[in-house]
């Protein structure tokens, strides 16, 4: 099974709004937009970079335009919840951010979904915003989230 079906798999687990392969396929096609993934090991990687027998527990997706970032999608499979996976995609993400343009990113979130809201809210996301009935099935409102980009200037210099 190739990651997108493995994406795939876990989308439909985890989300009445599932993005199908094709529309991942679709997505991918796109410069813009980045895929982190972690494994049953808890290591993490960047894009495609998939062996094919690692297991994947989780994948985070976002968007990079004009020095706005957006985090799309973050799921971890339902078996392997509250083992850290979660945390770990956000650390990843949040340590590719620091090498961006970029000086905030931003997220939705269902106003239900506390456990995300949570996972967020640890690593920094504030809410800004809330768009009235912005899912359906279950028609919820969106929280809107945002982060400031650190930037790791100790990492810039001359050598």
């Amino acid at each position: 099974m190739g990651i997108i079906s493995e994406i795939a798999r876990i989308e439909e687990e985890c989300f009445n709004d599932a993005w199908t392969i094709v529309s991942l396929e679709e997505a991918f096609k796109h410069e813009h937009n980045h895929l982190i993934v972690v494994f049953d090991d808890g290591s993490t990687a960047d894009d495609f970079v998939f062996q094919g027998n690692e297991q994947l527990a989780g994948y985070l997706i976002y968007s990079e335009v004009m020095g706005d970032v957006e985090l799309l999608r973050i799921a971890v499979d339902r078996k392997k919840r509250h083992m850290g996976y979660g945390g770990k995609l956000i650390e990843k993400f949040i340590s590719t951010l620091e090498f961006m343009d970029a000086e905030k990113v931003t997220l939705e979130v269902r106003e239900g979904n506390s456990e995300a809201i949570r996972l967020y809210t640890i690593y920094g996301f504030e809410k800004i915003a809330v768009r009235k009935d912005y899912y359906s099935n279950p028609v919820e409102d969106a929280i809107i989230m945002q982060r400031p980009i650190a930037k790791n200037d100790d990492q810039i210099g001359w050598f």
